[in-house]
């Protein structure tokens, strides 16, 4: 089990080691819809931390495009929300 020792002593409750990044992504909301930007705050191998969102009207699952349109793409399903950020957990392998 991770130590969170930012916040506290109380052990962390994630499985997977989180990286701090801050880089720009992009969500792909499916539909033709456009490209929501936003900023990929922290990564782990199972899912991700997005803050600076800006459209409240989100889905549950998207793809999440980690290197502009021809990149990497993640299945991610939102598993929290707060007004302009998400905690996502990445469903399927990166996909290209």
């Amino acid at each position: 089990m991770i130590v969170n020792s930012k916040r506290s002593k109380e052990p962390e409750r994630r499985r997977a080691a989180r990286r701090r990044l801050g880089v720009a992504v992009k969500i792909d909301r499916g539909g033709g819809l456009p490209l929501e930007g936003c900023i990929l705050s922290d990564v782990s191998s199972t899912g991700a931390k997005l803050v600076s969102i800006t459209a409240p009207d989100l889905p549950d699952e998207f793809d999440l495009l980690l290197a502009g349109e021809a990149g990497p793409r993640r299945r991610s399903t939102v598993v929290w929300r707060t007004k302009n950020s998400l905690g996502v957990r990445f469903l399927a392998q990166p996909q290209k």
